[in-house]
């Protein structure tokens, strides 16, 4: 039975790339100690090694187009709803406001849509926002984190002056990005380079919207940036699931879903 579970558990690891022990202890079903003794085993037999609060898959020998190729994968699946759910969210921005745009996927698109008829300002380590400015004459752009990290297409900061940089930016309205959206664990995401830069974010600003489709919705990862009751606004592509619907309306957390485009 443990070398089936075992294997199981490789092949989902493997299937995910990078998960924490709380999300493999709930999948398995199984106590924390024997994911422990599981994940153990794994890391002397297999390309499983342990990280800060979970595991991921040794990514042997993965040139930087490597992870350009994998970011570029995720960029185009289901990219209608990314679109729909960008378009929606850009309807927020107004004249003047101090905006931030996450790095991910979804919140990527919302460059297809950005306001050309009004001045604003946007924050964002976003890696593709941020190469498209010059079109935008209207946008003032500043730009965070100092290392361009390629699997995500984001900048980061991996120097310790994160956190510091980010603590006087006074922003209307951050669009952020979560790898899993849970009712326990809230907003999570699996980059530790970019955990304390979210966190500082969310602290900053006045309003938060989440841009996440119907597949992140009862994920949970690797690190916590926010609790759900930070969230102004979730927009996603799908009816949430009755639990998540009376939580978001027990604690007055708005949602919206879109039309696909």
């Amino acid at each position: 039975m443990r070398n089936k579970r075992v294997e199981q558990m490789y092949n989902y690891i493997v299937q995910q790339k990078i998960v924490s022990l709380k999300e493999l202890q709930s999948h398995f079903n199984v106590s924390m100690n024997t994911i422990r003794r599981d994940v153990a085993e794994l890391e002397k037999s297999s390309d499983i090694q342990k990280v800060y609060g979970g595991v991921e898959v040794i990514q042997k020998d993965q040139s930087p187009m490597d992870e350009l190729q994998l970011f570029n994968a995720r960029k185009t699946k289901n990219i209608y709803i990314k679109k729909a759910i960008a378009q929606n969210a850009s309807k927020l921005i107004k004249e003047n406001d101090i905006i931030y745009i996450d790095s991910g996927t979804t919140t990527e698109q919302l460059l297809n849509f950005l306001p050309k008829d009004i001045k604003y300002v946007i924050v964002t380590d976003n890696f593709k926002i941020i190469s498209q400015m010059e079109k935008f004459t209207n946008i003032t752009l500043i730009v965070i984190g100092n290392v361009l990290d390629r699997e995500t297409m984001s900048m980061v900061e991996r120097v310790g002056v994160s956190s510091e940089s980010l603590k006087d930016l006074n922003i209307n309205t951050a669009f952020m990005a979560a790898t899993g959206l849970s009712i326990k664990n809230g907003l999570t995401n699996y980059s530790s380079d970019k955990y304390k830069a979210k966190k500082q974010i969310v602290n900053n600003s006045q309003d938060i919207v989440v841009l996440a489709d119907h597949t992140k919705i009862g994920k949970s990862t690797l690190m916590t940036y926010a609790g759900l009751n930070e969230i102004s606004l979730l927009i996603t592509d799908e009816e949430l699931p009755e639990k998540y619907r009376e939580y978001f309306d027990q604690n007055k957390i708005n949602y919206h879903v879109v039309n696909k485009i």
